[in-house]
Parts: C-alpha cells; sequence; structure tokens
C-alpha cells in the first residue's frame, strides 16, 4: 500500500527540529514503522494464542513466524480491526440514538483524527517548506493490517509519529539553548514566535545538532583513553634503543657475497 504519495509537507522550522535529533529522518520513520509493525503482531499473537489454541478447528499455529500467525487470526471470521469495532459500536449507538435521540443532539460519530487534524491546522505554504518522504511511504497490506488491528488510521498514526518527533526536537533544543541565549550578554531580546526563536537558534555559530554533539564526545572520549593509556605505559625509547638503558643497537650489516 502506498500511503503520502506526495509525501508529508513540513516547514523549515519543522523539519530542523526533526533534524535536531535525526540527521536523516527516512531510516528513522523506517525503524519506526517496522517498530510498530512488530509491536502490533506481538500483542496480537498475545492476545489471540489462548482463543487459537481452544479452537478445535485450527489444524496447526505457526509458532515462531509472526507473521503467518498474525495473517491466520486477521483471516478468522472472528477477528476485528480497531476501525471495523469502532464502526460496530458507532453503529450499536446509532440504534439508540434513533429510538431516543433529542432533537439538538448530536449522532455517533467515529472517533476523530487528531493528529490529522493538528497536522491541517498548521499553514504550510511557504517557500522554504520540505518535503518529507517525497516519494511516499510503502507498508505491504499485511502491514497495515497489523498497525489497522489497534489503531483506526494509519495515516493519522504516522502524522502522529512525525509531528511527535518535530515537538521533540523542538523541546530538546530549547531547553538546552534558551539558557544559553538567557546568558549571553550579546542577545538584548529574543524573538516573538516560537518559531523565529527556534531558527534564531540555529543561526548561532555555536549550535550544534544532538548527532554532533554525540560524536564530538565520542572523539574527545576517545583521545582521553588514548591518552590515559599513554601517560600509563610512560615514555618510550626510539627505535634502535635498548629499552632503559639509551645504549644504541648497532645496525646488522649483511655479510657482503
Amino acid at each position: 500500500m502506498h500511503l503520502f504519495t506526495s509525501g508529508i509537507r513540513l516547514t523549515y522550522v519543522e523539519y530542523k527540529c526533526f533534524c535536531h535529533i535525526d540527521v536523516n529522518p527516512g531510516p528513522w520513520l523506517f525503524r519506526v514503522l517496522q517498530a510498530k509493525v512488530l509491536g502490533c503482531q506481538k500483542r496480537m499473537v498475545k492476545e489471540w494464542l489462548p482463543i487459537l489454541q481452544q479452537d478445535p478447528s485450527v489444524a496447526e499455529i505457526p509458532y515462531g513466524d509472526l507473521g503467518s500467525c498474525c495473517h491466520l487470526i486477521m483471516s478468522r471470521p472472528d477477528y476485528r480491526s480497531a476501525t471495523q469495532k469502532f464502526q460496530e459500536r458507532v453503529d450499536r449507538e446509532m440504534v439508540i440514538f434513533n429510538q431516543r435521540a433529542a432533537p439538538d443532539q448530536i449522532p455517533p460519530q467515529m472517533p476523530p483524527l487528531a493528529q490529522t487534524d493538528m497536522y491541517n491546522a498548521k499553514e504550510r505554504s511557504g517557500a522554504d517548506d520540505i518535503t518529507f518522504a517525497p516519494r511516499g511511504i510503502d507498508l505491504t497490506d499485511h502491514e497495515v493490517g497489523c498497525i489497522h488491528a489497534y489503531r483506526h488510521d494509519v495515516n493519522d498514526w504516522i502524522l502522529g509519529a512525525v509531528l511527535g518527533r518535530v515537538n521533540k526536537g523542538k523541546k530538546l533544543m530549547l531547553a538546552q539553548y534558551l539558557p544559553v541565549l538567557e546568558s549571553d550578554p550579546e542577545v538584548r531580546s529574543l524573538p516573538g514566535t516560537e518559531d523565529e526563536l527556534i531558527a534564531f537558534i540555529m543561526d548561532r555559530p555555536d549550535y550544534k545538532t544532538i548527532p554532533v554533539q554525540l560524536e564530538e564526545r565520542a572523539v574527545a572520549r576517545a583521545l582521553a583513553s588514548a591518552a590515559r593509556v599513554a601517560t600509563l605505559a610512560g615514555p618510550q625509547d626510539p627505535p634502535g634503543v635498548v629499552e632503559g638503558t639509551g645504549e644504541v643497537v648497532p645496525e646488522k650489516v649483511a655479510p657482503s657475497a
């Protein structure tokens, strides 16, 4: 199944907040989707395994193969995805609504797509906007089915994952750099909006993403470790000198033919 065929549009600031914790967002999304599918598969098998074991019509359970086991579960007539469960509940409530509803009462509806509504509430038409996953997102029907087992709408969940990552990057950036700005005597005033403040932080010469900070710390630790090893080893005599004596070992000259 091909989702978000035109990609997910993000503002420049949103994308940079994402990149504050992930240099390349593409692989992150792949890992998150695979982890989500795996989590739904494990949850489904745990929930349905006792039912399968007690069902005499089930000739064989593919233990050890999550994909095949989930396929078996989703093909059962008594299986319901999250969307089907919501729809059945709405249908039941609608029957009651038609029987008892007051004239001004709102009829039962499917649950709102909260993340989609949050995404659509923000304008993203600037020249600096960036399209995330511009070629879309590909998932197999089986993977979508596994997510649908517990999520009403896959697109809504993906938008929630992306926006959640953006917000996490934003919070980490502000938590680290706001104290820096407040203690900087050259900074006389701060921008009025959050987006302007984030852009102001990223324009500073001392701004670094978290991956860059982690890499610099790893290099510093490696250099410090090498220095400690060198200190413990003590001074080393140059090649050709007898250790601890300072005497030069004469070179061996090969006998002439």
